[in-house]
């Protein structure tokens, strides 16, 4: 009476379950990086908006205008 005849000669493996628990973590874990990386983004765009959208971007000075090929 051993239990031998009991595992009917199949040998449970437990690293399965840890390797497939850490997967799932770290991909939960990128998920939930990326969502707060992306709020911060949009709310820095939101906050600061690059290049300006209420004024029109002009040279301070202009190039001096050239008159006969003659600088």
């Amino acid at each position: 009476m051993t239990d031998e005849s009991d595992n009917s000669g199949k040998q449970r493996y437990v690293w399965p379950w840890f390797l497939l628990a850490a997967v799932l973590l770290g991909l939960v874990l990128a998920i939930v990086w990326m969502s707060f990386l992306a709020r911060r983004i949009h709310e820095q765009r939101e906050s600061n908006p690059w290049p300006p959208m209420t004024a029109p971007v002009s040279p301070t000075n202009p190039p001096p205008a050239k008159t006969n090929g003659w600088p």
